[in-house]
């Protein structure tokens, strides 16, 4: 949201934007808190859908009871489609809709189909998905900080593919240490922020499988150690950032694959 040239003032541009910005937060986490209840009315909706109306009196006819959900069995099921998707590098982010993630998570498991299903989710809709974690990441930073992210995506948006990898990389170990000046560096850095952020989770909900599966990836895949030897499927952080990837391999479906880490990292520090 832009309020420039429209004959307001600085200052009341500033608060504008304070608010829609702290609109913006509050709806992201109140997509990820609410799941659960979008769950459960997903499935009385299928209970619903399969009523038939019998063909006799009314006052005979049974209505079934209300479903009940097993929520140990649908954070089970989450957690194995959000493993599955970390697999071939995908995380579920801010925006990206909650079903939709968890039915990719069901389907072939096969990098390509991932990668497809990953990018039509991101474009469809004349890039929706991509808008709205463009201006999720933009919003929820601040200072010179937003401003470089600004130009990350401008480097996507005009396929300058080479420039914007190496940026994005690096976005993603500025949001690991959550604008804080520490002293490491890498997978010490991954293992010393995963300790502490799936500590302050509760064990086995959203957040803490969210965050589970999102640590394995970048442990096992991005920030895997090693800068030679064959090329991985994944990028690699090392690599890339030592000067040893052939940036002609980088695509626009990487770009997607960190927008969506740098988003999670970010959801995942202002859930409570």
């Amino acid at each position: 949201m832009t309020f420039k040239g429209i004959g307001i003032s600085e200052e009341w541009q500033k608060t504008a934007m304070g608010f829609s910005n702290a609109y913006t937060h509050i709806n992201k986490i109140n997509q990820l808190a609410l799941s659960p209840a979008f769950e459960m009315a997903r499935r009385l909706g299928e209970v619903a859908s399969s009523i038939k109306i019998p063909n006799i009196e009314i006052p005979k006819f049974q209505f079934p009871k209300l479903l009940e959900v097993d929520w140990e069995e649908f954070y089970e099921n989450f957690s194995e489609e959000c493993k599955s998707n970390a697999k071939y590098g995908w995380c579920i982010s801010s925006c990206m809709p909650f079903a939709a993630y968890r039915k990719i998570g069901r389907t072939e498991d096969r990098q390509e189909v991932r990668d497809d299903l990953f990018t039509k989710m991101f474009e469809e809709n004349n890039h929706n998905l991509y808008e709205e974690e463009k201006d999720y990441i933009i919003n929820e930073s601040s200072g010179a900080w937003s401003e470089f992210y600004r130009q990350c995506f401008d480097s996507v948006e005009n396929n300058n593919i080479m420039v914007a990898i190496p940026s994005l990389v690096m976005a993603v170990e500025h949001e690991l240490t959550n604008g804080n000046d520490a002293d490491i560096s890498g997978k010490p850095l991954v293992r010393s922020v995963q300790s502490t952020l799936v500590k302050e989770k509760e064990q086995g909900k959203l957040a803490s499988i969210i965050a589970a599966s999102l640590f394995t990836l970048l442990e096992n895949g991005i920030f895997e150690r090693g800068i030679t030897g064959p090329r991985a499927q994944l990028i690699n952080r090392n690599r890339i950032l030592h000067g040893r990837d052939d940036p002609s391999k980088w695509t626009k479906i990487d770009a997607y694959r960190l927008i969506s880490i740098i988003s999670t990292l970010k959801l995942l520090q202002n859930y409570e």
